[in-house]
């Protein structure tokens, strides 16, 4: 699939979990439902602590 820009890319529905979560933690992405909206609040509690997420590695 072509996409016209990034960002298309990046909000597309045909990712796999991992770069959802992958492009949501690096703030690429725009949540496109209510759960990777929770999954964004979460990221960034964790990351107001201080700390990092490890994000699976399935060949990305």
């Amino acid at each position: 699939m072509v996409y016209e820009r990034p960002q298309s890319y990046y909000d597309s529905m045909d990712l796999d979990p991992e770069q959802v979560l992958l492009y949501l933690s690096m703030r690429k992405r725009n949540p496109q439902n209510e759960d990777e909206e929770r999954l964004l609040k979460q990221i960034r509690e964790i990351e107001s602590k201080g700390r990092s997420v490890e994000i699976p590695f399935n060949g990305l």
